[in-house]
């Protein structure tokens, strides 16, 4: 993982090894026999990761930067198409649920 990631709790640490595993996995040249490469979605959890660590290096408070990293994870940096469309269509703008 990132030197990054070492500013942030061991626990989440460790959820995350699975994600740079896979990262590993995907990014390779080579993998031993028995080891399917399949498409990675890892990625930018990896770099998640890494940001939220940087950013308590350099002195937020862990918590929000905890809250945030969880936005992230949840798809908050990516726009839904279909969250855009409901909040724009003519039901939401005239209240109906």
């Amino acid at each position: 993982m990132p030197d990054y990631v070492n500013y942030l709790p061991a626990d989440l640490v460790a959820a995350g090894d699975a994600c740079w595993q896979a990262l590993s996995i995907s990014t390779a040249a080579q993998l031993p026999p028995g080891i399917v490469r399949g498409q990675c979605h890892h990625h930018p959890r990896v770099l998640d990761l890494a940001e939220a660590g940087q950013r308590v290096q350099y002195g937020d408070p862990l918590k929000r930067v905890l809250a945030d990293l969880l936005r992230d994870w949840q798809g908050g940096r990516v726009p839904d198409d279909a969250l855009i469309l409901a909040r724009t269509s003519d039901a939401a703008r005239n209240g109906v649920r």
